[in-house]
């Protein structure tokens, strides 16, 4: 007997495929967030924030940090946000917090398969076009996918074999 595939595992194939583009898509809105507050993303910067998202988050995109950055966009002093006069900045505030922290809880629920998937499955592509970077699935990653959904084992010589009898008339 000879060992060689004798399955190939389509759900298992199916749901990995399915959480590397949901690990994609997650880490994109995630560094967006940071992109669309002015700061460049690098490998360095991504590294950092696989790292240690807490931090990151804490010092580029605090309540504080966007608080400063609202309040000098709607012509206001620092903690005028507050005041009832100025409730459409507080408005925005929250809101742009909100969609910070929904992005940061998906991407910290995700971070034991972003950890595992970037730079094998996934990687940074800086583009020169846009200057945006983005996250993007590496050219082999559904070869290596397919591969972890391969089932071996021991499987029968199925080749024919003939007999003189099989040539008798």
């Amino acid at each position: 007997m000879k060992t060689g595939m004798t399955n190939f595992n389509v759900n298992m194939y199916n749901d990995k495929i399915e959480l590397l583009n949901k690990i994609i898509d997650t880490f994109n809105i995630t560094i967006y967030s940071f992109y669309g507050w002015g700061h460049k993303i690098t490998p360095a910067f991504v590294k950092k924030l696989i790292d240690n998202p807490a931090e990151m988050y804490h010092k580029y995109l605090s309540f504080e940090y966007i608080t400063q950055r609202k309040c000098a966009e709607y012509g206001i002093k620092d903690k005028e946000y507050l005041n009832p006069l100025h409730q459409d900045c507080f408005h925005d505030i929250v809101d742009e917090m909100e969609s910070i922290f929904e992005s940061f809880n998906q991407f910290c629920t995700l971070l034991p398969h972003i950890k595992e998937a970037y730079g094998s499955l996934c990687y940074l592509a800086e583009e020169s076009h846009t200057n945006e970077a983005h996250v993007m699935e590496t050219k082999n990653a559904r070869l290596q996918i397919m591969q972890q959904c391969a089932e071996y084992g021991k499987i029968e010589d199925r080749r024919f074999t003939f007999s003189d009898s099989d040539f008798e008339v």
